[in-house]
């Protein structure tokens, strides 16, 4: 079964995570700073991230070798968890998380 998210859904859900899919939903690389203005905490931003991968969308994240900025792209929805099938940079949570 392939799960769908819906207007309701977008209500349903907790500010922090609706923020985070309205400003990824342009489909181009954010930094992590500009995401944690967005959604509002810091703290929970890769959690936030990793319930919306699990959820079915598809983001990918990589960290840059010279600033040490991690980047955050929304790729597309799958409606399957995708938290092990997306692309994760090395300082990832939800790679420490699986391991």
């Amino acid at each position: 079964m392939v799960f769908t998210v819906t207007a309701e859904d977008l209500k349903r859900w907790g500010g922090q995570k609706r923020k985070l899919l309205e400003v990824l939903s342009d489909g181009r690389m954010h930094e992590h700073t500009t995401l944690v203005r967005s959604s509002g905490n810091a703290q929970n931003l890769t959690a936030r991230i990793s319930e919306l991968r699990k959820s079915g969308w598809v983001i990918t994240c990589d960290r840059s070798t010279y600033s040490g900025t991690t980047y955050y792209q929304l790729a597309g929805f799958t409606g399957e968890d995708n938290t092990q099938k997306t692309q994760h940079c090395s300082t990832c949570q939800c790679l420490k998380k699986s391991k």
